[in-house]
Formats: structure tokens, C-alpha cells, sequence
């Protein structure tokens, strides 16, 4: 099993409350509340609600997400998927139709000329 595996998914006819952690991807289809902390992606699907703080490698948001999102690698907000919340990813990207309704804080390095003032 490596860590970019199917590890869980909440069908559309789920509600589930609590903490989410683990290794791999995570789909959400249903309803998740609570708080969710995975070493891989986490999927909301066009039927998912997260109302969650979430830390992943990766979040994808095809339904709703309410809730501060944490991404070591990227957050992708697709058609028709909604962020509410502020986002901290050094990747951001929003699909059209795509819609974030909060702050992006991105860390990355600039080219030791640009950071030196010298442009």
C-alpha cells in the first residue's frame, strides 16, 4: 500500500463526526464534521460538505469545504466546488466555476535576484 492509496471513503449517505487521520486518500461524498489530518489527499466530491480544519499533502474540492485548509503540496478548487476559509498551500490553483471565499497564504522561494531587490 503506498501513500497515494484508496485509504477510506464517506458515501453520500454518510454523516460522520469527529477526527479523520491516516495515510493515503480520503473521498468525501457525504457529510464530515470535525477535523481531518492525512500524510495524502483528501477528495470532497461534487455531493461532499466538510465543515473541518484540514491538513493534507493534497485537498481537491469538487463540493464544499468550510474550514481552514493546511496542503504541503497543493489545493485544487474544481467546477462548482467552494472554499470557505483561508487557505495555506504552496500551490493554489481555481478551476472556473471553482470559488474560495477566504485569505491564500503561499510559502515558496524567490530567485536569489528577486529577493535581493535587484528587478
Amino acid at each position: 500500500m503506498t501513500s497515494r492509496s484508496k485509504a477510506g471513503y464517506i458515501g453520500a449517505n454518510l454523516v460522520i463526526h469527529g477526527r479523520l487521520s491516516g495515510r493515503g486518500e480520503i473521498t468525501v461524498d457525504g457529510r464530515f464534521e470535525g477535523d481531518v489530518a492525512v500524510e495524502g489527499t483528501v477528495k470532497v466530491g461534487t455531493t461532499g460538505v466538510v465543515l473541518a480544519a484540514v491538513e493534507a499533502e493534497v485537498v481537491e474540492v469538487a463540493g464544499h469545504l468550510k474550514g481552514r485548509v493546511t496542503s504541503t503540496d497543493e489545493v485544487m478548487v474544481r467546477d462548482g466546488g467552494t472554499i470557505d476559509g483561508d487557505v495555506h498551500a504552496p500551490r493554489v490553483s481555481i478551476d472556473d466555476g471553482g470559488v474560495l471565499h477566504g485569505g491564500i497564504q503561499m510559502d515558496f522561494d524567490l530567485p536569489d535576484a528577486l529577493s535581493e531587490g535587484d528587478f
